[in-house]
């Protein structure tokens, strides 16, 4: 299995009090529970971004509305270099109930943004190692995931330290990496 490639972003932004989060809106990504949880905890000073557009967008809005959130709730809709508001984040918040490889993902690793996401079916678990280099929820714990949040938004320590990790990790999926493994699988094939 060859995994998506990435680059490692050279971004000189000043990083941000941002949370972000990129995807489609559609039930499966579940950007309304992140809202939820971002609700819940103490977010003074912090600021929720989301990326992305789907038929989920205006319903979520509403609900934010509802909520009472919405000065702190960012909605950027769909951008041609999402990766300049990532790259501006502290915390990239994946909360996908089902995915395939998330790219997303991948980038906000590469882009020196730590990283917490639900452990779905697939994907997440191929990037972050729990605790090492970001954090790994089990899904539909809201509970942890709120805990481990706080947590990121309040210890800059713990983000540098996931960050340095995270981009060390990110070095497997560059492309000339990938593309090694590809030539060295190939040549163990025909030996």
């Amino acid at each position: 299995v060859l995994p998506n490639p990435v680059l490692q972003f050279q971004f000189n932004y000043n990083k941000k009090n941002y949370i972000v989060n990129v995807g489609r809106f559609i039930k499966s990504k579940q950007q309304f529970k992140l809202i939820e949880m971002f609700n819940e905890i103490d977010n003074e000073g912090w600021e929720l971004h989301f990326i992305g557009d789907g038929p989920e967008l205006m319903p979520t809005k509403e609900k934010t509305n509802k909520l009472g959130c919405h000065n702190k709730v960012i909605f950027h809709g769909k951008q041609k270099d999402p990766l300049k508001i990532v790259a501006q984040s502290k915390v990239f918040a994946f909360t996908s109930i089902s995915e395939g490889f998330p790219n997303a993902l991948l980038e906000a690793f590469a882009c020196g943004t730590a990283c917490i996401s639900f452990d779905c079916l697939a994907g997440p678990s191929d990037i972050i190692d729990d605790g090492i280099n970001g954090y790994l929820i089990p899904q539909d714990d809201v509970v942890l995931y709120k805990a481990r949040l706080a947590e990121l938004m309040n210890d800059s320590k713990k983000r540098e330290l996931f960050v340095g990790r995270a981009l060390e990790k990110s070095k497997i999926f560059h492309p000339t990496q990938i593309s090694l493994n590809l030539l060295n699988k190939i040549y163990e094939d025909c030996n």
